[in-house]
């Protein structure tokens, strides 16, 4: 049985958690970009259930990057994998993020 354990995700704030209102004045006013923009990171995470900022292609690369070092897209956390020693049966365990831990 092999046992994979993940790093301890970083502090950052899970962009999710943002209302609509609070993404565009973070989105305009902190990374002074246009409200255009923050509709769109609006649909991606929201419509489009995308929780991978590489993922959301409409958006600039430099922004993509921006808001990956800024923010956690994705609030599950893989903490523990075992497979089986004939590779028959995988488990995990995940761990749901809170902010800024």
């Amino acid at each position: 049985m092999t046992l994979e354990t993940a790093a301890p995700a970083q502090a950052k704030p899970i962009i999710l958690d943002l209302s609509r209102s609070e993404l565009e004045r973070e989105v305009v006013d902190a990374m002074g970009q246009s409200r255009f923009r923050a509709k769109q990171i609006w649909q991606a995470l929201h419509r489009e259930c995308i929780l991978d900022f590489e993922q959301i292609t409409t958006l600039p690369k430099a922004l993509r990057a921006q808001l990956a070092e800024r923010y956690i897209a994705d609030p599950i956390e893989k903490v523990y994998h075992l497979t089986s020693a004939d590779g028959s049966t995988d488990k995990a365990l995940f761990r749901l993020l809170e902010e800024g831990k």
